[in-house]
Formats: C-alpha cells, sequence, structure tokens
C-alpha cells in the first residue's frame, strides 16, 4: 500500500506517561507501538501483535480526543495489514476495514487513501463471485490517477520525504511524493481489476455473454493500457526505474494473455497458441499515447517482463487457468505446459539460492519454494481429473506425483515452525490429504474448510464422497 502517514523519526517518547495529552506525542508513540510489531512479526508473531494492539489503542485514543485525520488514516491502514498479517479470511473483519478507510475517506480524500481503499476493495473482491466489486476497485484507482496527475502539476506546493520536524521538534506527516512511477502503479493496478473480471466472472477461452460488459472492458482496458504505455514511452524522462517497469510488465502480460487485447478480433477470443505467443513477446501492436500523436510498442512492453521465478509463476497460473476452461484435449495440452514452467522455476530458484550462502534457509526462498511445489500438485491433480485420452491413460501416476508435490511443500515448511502452521503449510497438508481421500488427516488441520472450499472450485476434488462428507463436517 502507498503513503504511510507516520510521524518524523528523531523524537524522543514520554515512557512514564500513560497516555499523552498532545495530538503529536500519542502519534508518535503510536507509530513506535508499530515500528516494534514490524520488527518482531516473524521471530514471535504473539509479541508483535501486543505492540499493533498498542497502535491501534493509540491511534482511536488520538482520534477520540483531537479528531485526528492522521490518526484515523493510520488506524484504517493498520487493520488492513493486521487483516492480511493474521490471514484470518473473516469477511466481516475485511468489511469492518473496509468500513474504517471510508470513515477516513469522510473526512478527507487524498490519492494515496484512495489508493490503499482500492486495495480493500480488491481484497473483498477475491472472496466473491461477481465483476462488481473489481469495477468498483478500478473506479476507485481512476479517481486515484485524476487526482496523482493534478498533484504533479502543483508537486511545488506538496509536503514531500524530506520534511522535517520545525524547530519545536513537533510531530510532521511524512506523505510520499507523488512521481510518474505513482502513475504507473495506478495504471498497473487499474489492469490487476480487470484481469480477474476476464478468469473469474467468465471464462476467458469466450466472450462474456452480457453486451455491456463488454464493452465496458474493451473500453476500459484500452484507455489504461494507454496510461500504462506512455509511461513506459516517457521511462527515461521521467526517470523510472527498471525494476518499477517489469512488474508493471508482468502485470500488462497477464492482462494481454487474458482479455485479447488489442481487440482486434471479432469477440477478443484467446486460444492455446496466442496464450504462448504473449509469453513469448511474439505479439505487436501500436498503442497511441495520451496527450500525443506518437505510438508505443506492445512488444516493447512485453520484452520487460522479467525473467524471474514470479514471472514464470505468473506464466504457469495463466495456463492453469486456460486448461481448467477449454477442451480436453487442449487443457492437457496447457496444463502440461503449465507443469513444465513450474518444473523450470524449480530449477531455477534451487539454482539462484545455491550461489549465495543461507539463502536456502530463508523465510521469503522457503514460501517461493513451498508455493511453486503446491502450484505443481495442483496441476498434476487437475490433469489427472481430465477426461482426454492420456489424462486417463497417466491418471494414477498424476496423482502420486501431486501427493508427492504437496508433501515437498509441507516438508520445506516442517523445518520454520511459523511456515509450517502457516496458510501455505496448511494448504500443503490439507491437498496431500485430499489426494489420498484423508478425510479424518483434513479434519485435524486448521481452516481445513476454506482450502477444501478453494480446492474444489478449482477443479482439484471430484471425489463426490469425498465432498459429501466434507460438506457434512462443515455444517
Amino acid at each position: 500500500m502507498k503513503n504511510i502517514r507516520k510521524p518524523k523519526k528523531g523524537l524522543k517518547s514520554h515512557k512514564s506517561q500513560v497516555r499523552e495529552e498532545n495530538e503529536d506525542e500519542i502519534l508518535f508513540r503510536a507509530s513506535n507501538e508499530e515500528d516494534s510489531g514490524d520488527r518482531w512479526s516473524v521471530a514471535d508473531p504473539v509479541k508483535a501483535m501486543r505492540f499493533y494492539s498498542n497502535a491501534v489503542d493509540l491511534y482511536k485514543y488520538c482520534l477520540t480526543t483531537y479528531n485526528s485525520f492522521d490518526a484515523v488514516y493510520n488506524l484504517a491502514r493498520l487493520k488492513f495489514h493486521l487483516y492480511q498479517y493474521r490471514q484470518t479470511h473473516d469477511l466481516n473483519e475485511l468489511l469492518l476495514v473496509k468500513a474504517a478507510h471510508e470513515t477516513a475517506l469522510a473526512i478527507k480524500s487524498p490519492s494515496d487513501l484512495l489508493f490503499n481503499y482500492a486495495q480493500v476493495l480488491l481484497t473483498i473482491a477475491e472472496s466473491q463471485y461477481s465483476d462488481q466489486p473489481y469495477r468498483q476497485a478500478f473506479e476507485v484507482l481512476d479517481k486515484v490517477w485524476h487526482l496523482q496527475r493534478e498533484e504533479l502539476d502543483h508537486q511545488d506546493s506538496m509536503i514531500t520525504d524530506e520534511s522535517t520536524t520545525d524547530e519545536r521538534g513537533e510531530y510532521v506527516t511524512e506523505i510520499e511524493q507523488t512521481s510518474p512511477t505513482s502513475l504507473l502503479d495506478t495504471a498497473a493496478a487499474q489492469l490487476t481489476c480487470l484481469i480477474p473480471i476476464y478468469t473469474s466472472s467468465m471464462s476467458f477461452v469466450r466472450p462474456p455473454i452480457d453486451d455491456s460488459l463488454v464493452e465496458y472492458l474493451v473500453n476500459a482496458g484500452t484507455i489504461t493500457m494507454q496510461r500504462v504505455s506512455t509511461m513506459f514511452a516517457r521511462s527515461t524522462r521521467f526517470q523510472i526505474q527498471e525494476t518499477d517497469l517489469q512488474d508493471a510488465a508482468l502485470i500488462v502480460t497477464r492482462y494481454v494473455a487474458v482479455s485479447g487485447f488489442p481487440f482486434q478480433e471479432n469477440d477478443s477470443p484467446t486460444n492455446y497458441d496466442r496464450l504462448c505467443a504473449v509469453w513469448n513477446g511474439d505479439i505487436d501492436y501500436t498503442i497511441s499515447l495520451l496527450e500525443s500523436d506518437d505510438m508505443y510498442s506492445l512488444h516493447d512492453i512485453l520484452m520487460q517482463t522479467p525473467a524471474s521465478i514470479d514471472r514464470l509463476l505468473a506464466q504457469a497460473d495463466m495456463f492453469i487457468q486456460f486448461g481448467v476452461s477449454t477442451d480436453p484435449d487442449t487443457a492437457w495440452k496447457s496444463l502440461s505446459s503449465a507443469a513444465q514452467t513450474l518444473a523450470t522455476a524449480t530449477s531455477s530458484l534451487t539454482s539462484s539460492t545455491a550461489q549465495i550462502p543461507g539463502a536456502s534457509e530463508l523465510s521469503e526462498h522457503k514460501s517461493q519454494h513451498m508455493r511453486i511445489w503446491i502450484n505443481r500438485g495442483d496441476v498434476d491433480l487437475i490433469r489427472s481429473n481430465g477426461s482426454s485420452e492420456l489424462a486417463t491413460k497417466h491418471c494414477n501416476i498424476l496423482r502420486k506425483n501431486a501427493e508427492i508435490y504437496y508433501k515437498n511443500a509441507f516438508k520445506i515448511g516442517s523445518t520454520n515452525s511459523r511456515l509450517a502452521s502457516s496458510e501455505l503449510g496448511n494448504e500443503a497438508a490439507v491437498k496431500a490429504a485430499l489426494v489420498v481421500k484423508d478425510v479424518p488427516a483434513i479434519l485435524q488441520i486448521l481452516n481445513w474448510q476454506n482450502i477444501v472450499r478453494q480446492a474444489i472450485e478449482d477443479g482439484l476434488v471430484t471425489d463426490s464422497e469425498v465432498v459429501r462428507q466434507l460438506e457434512l463436517h462443515q455444517t
């Protein structure tokens, strides 16, 4: 999320006071508590939550005592951070986070708060089966884009990162300076809103039935791609970093893969060959730039997609989604491409960390490795459920492979207590049990209901008796 409103460092907290009467001191102490929570978030989650709870209490106190906008802003931001940190997947909690942002927006609507609000809406959308929440997030980000354009036009009057405390040493709000990179991030986030509409609300193999939705998607995608292309074309002048361009290029590639952009064909169909062409950068099209007669090549954007693990995971995800929404033979071909891509990701991750002493023991590396193994298990389990001749022939081998892949993921996590009990660890354990239809083992795992529900939706579980037994326990 963007632009965390936190006090400038360097002030001393008055720990002897239980509650400071001064608004700035309360905000500063709340920030210190939050920073302490961040430091302990991995090593000791229980201790981290104590610090976070203290920060929440202080922000609430500051809000009720001084009607402070910085307090209501930070309270909304921290509540969303805690929702993501605890991984409860509680929709009611998420709706409270949404309400907290709306309370802040009722006071003031700066672009950074709107951007954060859009991220909350996107998270809510992921738990629902409708395009409307994604469209709402897209429209909020559209407001952010226009506000950021205005902020860039009046940048000299804005508070920047270089703000300091005044001579009295009082609290000063730090707000990240709006930059051309901010515009690129916002436009890329808008594409992120459109991608799920293609991949969840409808199959991207064929066009949606609703003509009004088709028109909306085409118009929204066209203008957003103009914005992205404009930032790419002027990236040197705007001093946009290569890593930021690569991140945006990956999102563009995913969007182009599922949408059929540039909509040159009737109804924007997507097929397996086109999907391969997108990821190989073999599609070209010139896009008109904003407020200019100049054009920019789509190929030049696609070619900036980084050769990274994230790219391989995104590429595999597209093949998986296409594979579950097409005819049996094409599904086998697409899912096999996903399997090959994930095998490459495994080799790349192993070889890259082998060159750095201790890298393989980092939690970030282990989490990524677990995700790859779980995805590999998903692919083979989906393939085993297929109806093509090859799927039927190799069904037993594929299911055994899937079980091994899930167990590999769990084994990696078992060396780290936090990872073993994490969302990834639980997912690996549940899916390994699903392969062998071990219902009692599934029932022992935390949050198994959500994992099983998602597995059924993803086409991993097709055995009606297993589904029936699990549904009985869910009720």
